[in-house]
């Protein structure tokens, strides 16, 4: 055993109540996703350079910062794909995968990023001789929605495409008009930054996959799902009028988003569904894979509708209503209250 005083608090441990004297074990163990490691940053990476303490705030990585974080598994596009290893001790050299303390072996990166930073394993956090995991501080995973708040969703065809700053805008709006909003952000590695933007833009609770001890949504869908559940019944609980979900990701990725877009019990609580898309023929793919689920989308919004050309191409080939998210989400949100 060895006490330790971390530089960086990952923000994936945000629920993680950590005892006063943080002790690892630099024993080999062997790992389940989710395991709290704390590790050295041993050599520098290219672009994909900061991690995000629980505070929120942001910090860069240097050499020699010692990090408290989760193993897991990464399965992003324009990101790095990771694997956990079968086991960890001391020594150990990894990759840091995610900003927001994923750590795994990377065996695939987006280009853009070039290579991942190397981390040194110290140790697992243990308490009473038992390793410390994030699952054990969770909300419930849930196999049923309870009375579930009306839903307003908002999916992508890819990552960044306007997603969050569509569904902050739309907090903004229906919180101005006197609703009660509460906000979920289901993706996997998300994070603080986008959850508390949403509540600085007006919602009175936010919760995300962290909060259900889901650290990639790239695992079995059922895990997925029941993550979901557990998110929305919680944030129901607080009583508000209606919940702005954000959806990580695209609509096809390993991530789920697919899966829990149509997953019945979610669809019949949806009020208004909305996709982001980057260009007019996602729109129409989405249309296409959504409808052969017997899902509707209400209206399409992101950087496709950032003239009136693409708005029109949208509206042409998929005979569905299509609004940009930053210049007309009072529309939006004109919608949306129609169907409260």
């Amino acid at each position: 055993m060895e006490k330790i005083v971390p530089d960086i608090v990952s923000s994936s441990l945000k629920r993680v109540e950590l005892p006063e004297t943080i002790c690892i074990d630099g024993e080999r163990r062997e790992v389940s996703e989710g395991d709290i490691v704390a590790v050295k940053i041993v050599s520098e990476g290219g672009s994909y350079d900061k991690v995000e303490a629980i505070d929120g705030e942001t910090h860069k990585l240097e050499n020699g910062m010692t990090i408290i974080g989760v193993l897991c598994e990464r399965k992003a596009v324009k990101g790095f794909v990771g694997l956990m290893p079968d086991e960890a001790k001391r020594g150990d050299v990894l990759d840091f995968i995610g900003g927001a303390g994923a750590i795994g072996k990377c065996v695939s990166s987006f280009e853009e990023l070039g290579e991942p930073f190397s981390v040194e394993v110290l140790g697992f956090l243990v308490k009473d001789g038992e390793k410390m995991n994030v699952k054990d501080f969770s909300i419930d995973m849930e196999t049923k929605l309870n009375g579930c708040s009306p839903i307003v969703m908002v999916s992508g065809t890819r990552m960044d495409s306007g997603k969050t700053t569509l569904a902050s805008n739309l907090i903004k709006e229906l919180s101005e008009r006197g609703f009660s909003v509460g906000a979920a952000k289901l993706t996997g590695f998300t994070r603080q930054r986008d959850r508390i933007k949403m509540e600085e833009y007006g919602a009175d609770v936010s919760m995300d996959f962290v909060d259900a001890g889901l650290l990639s949504s790239s695992n079995s869908s059922e895990d997925v799902l029941c993550a979901a559940k557990g998110v929305l019944n919680t944030v129901s609980s607080k009583g508000v009028d209606v919940i702005v979900v954000e959806l990580g990701g695209g609509i096809i990725g390993y991530d789920n988003v697919f899966e829990v877009l149509t997953e019945r019990e979610i669809v019949e609580n949806t009020v208004y569904n909305i996709v982001t898309v980057m260009d007019p023929v996602a729109a129409f793919g989405a249309k296409r894979m959504l409808g052969e689920k017997d899902v509707s989308i209400d209206v399409f919004s992101g950087p496709a509708t950032d003239t009136e050309t693409g708005e029109s191409l949208i509206k042409t080939f998929t005979e569905v209503d299509a609004l940009n998210g930053r210049k007309k989400y009072v529309k939006i949100a004109d919608k949306v209250e129609e169907n409260l």
